[in-house]
């Protein structure tokens, strides 16, 4: 998935966005283990820092809005 991911930041047609269900600890736990992938992402939308859980419709709203598009061009 990470190399995929990369080669979609290399096209540079996509706006990417990492949407995740995580908390505060686990997303700590992965940084720590150097499997930091922010740098490949636009935007990261993690429901501890927004206070929203998939698959409440507000945080595909917020998506949404980050991705500066239509629902349907997602």
């Amino acid at each position: 998935m990470i190399s995929l991911l990369k080669k979609l930041r290399e096209k540079g047609s996509y706006k990417l966005i990492c949407l995740s269900n995580i908390n505060r600890s686990h997303w700590e736990y992965l940084n720590s283990k150097l499997w930091n992938v922010n740098h490949i992402f636009d935007e990261l939308i993690l429901s501890f820092q927004v206070h929203l859980t998939k698959p409440d419709p507000k945080i595909f709203e917020l998506a949404i809005q980050k991705a500066g598009c239509k629902p349907e061009e997602i």
